[in-house]
């Protein structure tokens, strides 16, 4: 199955939300002010207990200031796709604030533009992040494990090596003395 075209760009897409709102709305922290739109998006009495609270605001500015953060990785990962563990995080960041979102919106803390429109648009990009991420490996080249493969080691050690390894490893002799040699012109040469 061919990749889809718009899957390329999903990260830079995925800047778009955050990239925009979280330094728009730190600043609005930082000021504490209180946005001209609010009314469309939290509740007064949500807007009046934020400006009111040091530690609340504490506390939305370290989202913000994660929610940017994340936002330039996604840049990061679009131009540098071997970096799998930001997407693997951004897959977490995405599900875990899409539930807080839907959460908080379920309890009247915000309305539905944010509580519902955020919850789902995070938890799209967290299934299309997923998606992208399965869809790199190339289909004729199967995981290390689907080809009988038990250990990372089994591409760099022969045979041999791998079971002195392994046995060097049960009686507590690591590492083996055939393999210390190998190691320490490893070693070396990085």
């Amino acid at each position: 199955m061919a990749r889809p075209r718009w899957i390329e760009h999903i990260y830079l897409a995925a800047v778009l939300p955050w990239g925009v709102l979280a330094p728009l709305n730190l600043i609005k922290l930082l000021l504490n002010k209180v946005s001209p739109g609010a009314h469309l998006w939290v509740p007064y009495e949500t807007e009046q207990c934020q400006a009111a609270c040091g530690v609340a605001r504490m506390w939305a500015q370290l989202f913000w200031s994660l929610q940017f953060v994340f936002a330039v990785a996604y840049v990061h990962v679009h131009y540098n796709r071997e970096q799998t563990g930001l997407v693997y995080a951004g897959i977490a960041a995405k599900l875990i604030v899409g539930t807080i979102l839907l959460k908080a919106y379920l309890q009247g803390v915000i309305h539905w533009p944010i509580g519902l429109t955020g919850a789902a648009c995070d938890w799209l990009l967290a299934a299309a992040f997923a998606y992208e991420l399965r869809s790199r490996r190339d289909a004729s080249e199967p995981p290390p494990f689907m080809k009988g493969m038990t250990s990372f080691m089994e591409d760099e050690l022969t045979g041999e090596e791998l079971r002195q390894a392994r046995a060097a490893l049960r009686d507590g002799s690591w590492p083996a003395p055939k393999l210390q040699k190998r190691l320490s012109s490893y070693r070396s040469t990085n």
